[in-house]
């Protein structure tokens, strides 16, 4: 994990705009895009920018569940490192 959040701090920076030095995920010119499911839950999914995370959300997860699209956004390492101590919270 360590290495992960190293490469990502690491890397250089996306353009003048996203700059990876400001925490964003980000490795092989995609983003860690995270959002929550309408009636509870939450996930993510890697793309380049909004509207290829919200195909990209369809295509990993179908249509049967609904996505809450106010909530999609790109995640800081912290803000992932913290995603990941709830859901491993549930799977324990």
């Amino acid at each position: 994990m360590h290495e992960i959040l190293e490469l990502i701090q690491n890397s250089p920076s996306v353009d003048a705009e996203h700059k990876v030095s400001s925490g964003l995920c980000y490795i092989d010119g995609k983003f860690k895009w995270a959002f929550n499911w309408i009636g509870g839950g939450f996930n993510d999914v890697w793309a380049a920018d909004y509207y290829s995370a919200r195909k990209e959300i369809y295509k990993q997860f179908g249509d049967d569940l609904e996505v809450d699209l106010k909530t999609l956004k790109r995640v800081t390492a912290a803000e992932d490192a913290e995603r990941g101590r709830i859901a491993n919270m549930f799977t324990d």
